[in-house]
């Protein structure tokens, strides 16, 4: 169960930060029923993974980043929500609460990530 959950995690990370955005996108690797079957196929049960992915997936379909200005991280309340609820064997209603309360904690979160996120645009400018 641990190494499964460390799995799950790295590749949460790597769709959130790891990856070039036109690959994220392309791939669909920020799209919860990605993450849905993805995890799926981690936990030995693909058809579970997909339901709760496609019914997180419902939330964020019309999610739309427009400037910056994001009303909730699909990602992190893709990814987070769909391994919860997938490690708790949780009904896919229970999913789509996690994962909303989720998306608006990453939503929080996000000012605060691009002023560290900051500091490694420039590095030289903070020596000089």
């Amino acid at each position: 169960m641990l190494v499964q959950a460390l799995i799950m995690a790295l590749l949460a990370m790597l769709s959130k930060c790891g990856m070039p955005m036109w690959s994220r996108w392309s791939l669909g690797m920020g799209a919860p029923l990605i993450a849905g079957f993805l995890n799926g196929i981690i936990m030995g049960d693909v058809s579970y993974g997909l339901q709760m992915g496609a019914s997180i997936m419902l939330v964020y379909v019309g999610v739309a980043v427009i400037g910056g200005a994001i009303s909730s991280d699909p990602m992190l309340g893709g990814w987070l929500g769909v391994t919860a609820s997938m490690m708790a064997h949780a009904d896919p209603e229970l999913g789509i609460t996690v994962a909303s309360t989720l998306g608006i904690i990453g939503s929080l979160l996000s000012p605060l990530e691009r002023t560290i996120n900051s500091a490694w645009v420039a590095p030289r400018a903070f020596l000089c």
